[in-house]
């Protein structure tokens, strides 16, 4: 079941079935320990969550005047469950990506580029 949340990038149920299995391992001297797959499940996190939090921002910069009201509704809580996912990990990228955010909203274009402000 570890393995299985640790592919399925849920983290909470992949560290409580990881403890379970330290607790089968502590009560019977006949089970090896199991290897930790929780340093791959990060960089799952690093390598593709935050990547697409980037891009969903994109998308909804580029589509925001065009789309139907459930677009970026749409798009906004598959951001949130990516913040969810990573509140303790990436806060630099997840600081910068809201920063980002506001800009669909502060500038005109509703892109707003880090290193030289909103784009005409």
């Amino acid at each position: 079941m570890s393995h299985m949340c640790d592919v399925g990038s849920l983290m909470l149920l992949h560290d409580v079935f990881r403890e379970l299995v330290q607790v089968e391992i502590d009560l019977s001297e006949k089970i090896w320990p199991v290897p930790d797959r929780n340093a791959s499940f990060r960089t799952k996190i690093v390598g593709e969550a935050l990547p697409a939090l980037w891009l969903q921002i994109s998308l909804l910069s580029l589509t925001w005047d065009s789309a139907t009201a459930k677009s970026p509704a749409v798009t906004f809580v598959s951001m949130c469950c990516v913040l969810a996912t990573n509140f303790s990990f990436g806060v630099t990228i997840l600081l910068v990506c809201t920063i980002r955010l506001v800009g669909v909203w502060y500038c005109s274009s509703h892109i707003l580029n880090l290193s030289s402000g909103c784009l005409v």
